[in-house]
């Protein structure tokens, strides 16, 4: 909790009215990818404010941090595992407002190969029709109110909407927007997928309503973004959450699931057991696959991982499991294996196949078979 009677919290080089990472005397650099807050009951503490993990807020250079947001006007956490603005007021990063409250972020040292930035809103909008730019989402910039990018759910005139926004040195670009109605969806995921190479980033969400998740969708090409944003040895890309409003519309409530910002790199199966070409295979032995990274629990499921008989095209009837804990997806055939038989397991990549927690499909399909033993054959 800042002392508005210490005038630099983290005892930096900078003072706590333009510190972007006010609680963080490292400013980012030591903090390496990936980074996952979710919030939830029994997750490890995120510390920072409020113990969500975040350093700072959007710093317009005059006032300190402790004043841009407020306490009693947030739900942090507690057993639903969200972060909510219960009440968001009037401000905005937009051009010379520079008002913008509640934009909280924490800084991260950006890898050499592509990252992603991914949040997910709740129920966004709440029941209630946006109106006068009111808007809630993910952002990443270097920390300050003049130089952004953000991917925000937006009133979009009444309709609803998503749309990205690019603000360098108060020069504003409009990226490209699509129209989805809100209220109505149960959440929505929003990606910033960052290119360092290119210094480039891929604006991206997904819709999730009647409990159906639609595809990823990419907003508009790529956005070049400045290179020193990703490249300074000084100061970390500020990464973190954003809601806005101008104009006479009521206060609104805006809630996130979690923030994460994690590599780009498709899942990879790390070990099979049966091991490829493996002998003497039980009747009752059960098949699985372990992975590089966590999997979208959703997308590891009876479809994409199977195990088909030689001679046949059909999957056998099994039942697919995933243990995060392990990383291993588990398939258990309803029936003996048939004995003297070659069975070949699949999990599948692409884009209808496993998926890591980012929503980044394995690149392809990853395929082993054994032969199950015959003591009579």
């Amino acid at each position: 909790m800042s002392n508005l009677n210490d005038p630099n919290d983290d005892n930096d080089a900078l003072p706590d009215t333009s510190d972007p990472f006010a609680i963080d005397p490292d400013d980012g650099t030591s903090t390496t990818v990936p980074v996952v807050y979710t919030w939830d009951n029994g997750a490890p503490p995120a510390g920072g404010l409020l113990n969500l993990g975040f350093t700072g807020l959007m710093t317009n250079g005059n006032s300190n941090y402790s004043t841009l947001y407020s306490p009693a006007n947030m739900t942090a956490g507690g057993a639903a595992g969200v972060t909510t603005v219960d009440k968001v007021p009037d401000g905005d990063a937009y051009l010379a407002s520079n008002n913008q409250l509640y934009g909280f972020q924490f800084g991260v040292k950006p890898p050499p190969t592509k990252f992603i930035l991914h949040t997910r809103i709740v129920a966004p909008f709440a029941g209630l029709q946006p109106a006068d730019f009111q808007s809630m989402g993910v952002f990443l910039g270097n920390g300050d109110q003049e130089n952004y990018v953000k991917l925000v759910l937006s009133a979009n005139g009444g309709a609803g909407g998503v749309e990205l926004l690019k603000e360098i040195a108060g020069s504003v670009t409009t990226g490209a927007a699509a129209t989805i109605s809100m209220p109505g969806p149960n959440h929505i995921d929003l990606f910033l997928t960052v290119d360092p190479a290119a210094a480039t980033v891929q604006a991206a969400y997904a819709v999730t309503a009647g409990g159906v998740t639609g595809a990823r969708t990419d907003l508009g090409p790529p956005q070049a973004i400045p290179s020193a944003w990703l490249n300074s040895t000084s100061r970390g890309l500020a990464v973190g959450i954003i809601s806005t409003s101008r104009g006479p519309a009521p206060e609104f409530p805006a809630t996130w699931d979690f923030i994460e910002v994690v590599d780009a790199t498709g899942p990879a199966v790390t070990a099979v057991s049966p091991t490829d070409g493996a002998m003497n295979i039980a009747p009752t032995a059960r098949v699985s696959a372990t992975f590089s990274e966590a999997l979208d629990a959703a997308t590891v499921t009876s479809a994409t991982f199977v195990l088909v008989k030689q001679g046949t095209t059909s999957p056998i009837a099994a039942t697919v499991t995933y243990d995060s804990a392990l990383l291993r997806a588990i398939l258990r055939p309803h029936k003996k294996l048939e004995a003297g038989k070659t069975y070949t397991a699949t999990v599948k990549g692409g884009a209808d196949g496993v998926k890591d927690a980012a929503g980044t499909p394995m690149a392809g399909n990853k395929s082993w078979s054994f032969p199950v033993r015959c003591p009579q054959c």
